[in-house]
């Protein structure tokens, strides 16, 4: 896997991944490799959501009109 991957091109990597697999036109064993690296574009997407699901915040205006920034749940 690419060192400074981002998260889109590992989007477009499983998608691919997918298209090929659904194609049926792969082999056996590039079935295998593929679906191995599909999972690990996967886990590495999870990671990415997962660090960034505790960096967002939720702005809302609160009765008497003032802002306010709590997680996002």
């Amino acid at each position: 896997m690419k060192k400074n991957l981002k998260f889109e091109e590992a989007l477009l990597e499983i998608d691919e991944i997918i298209d090929e697999l659904e194609n049926g036109e792969v082999e056996l064993e590039e079935s295998v490799k593929k679906y191995e690296k599909a999972m690990e574009m996967i886990k590495f997407c999870k990671g990415k959501l997962d660090s960034i699901e505790g960096k967002i915040k939720k702005i809302n205006l609160n009765e008497s009109g003032d802002i306010e920034i709590a997680d996002f749940q």
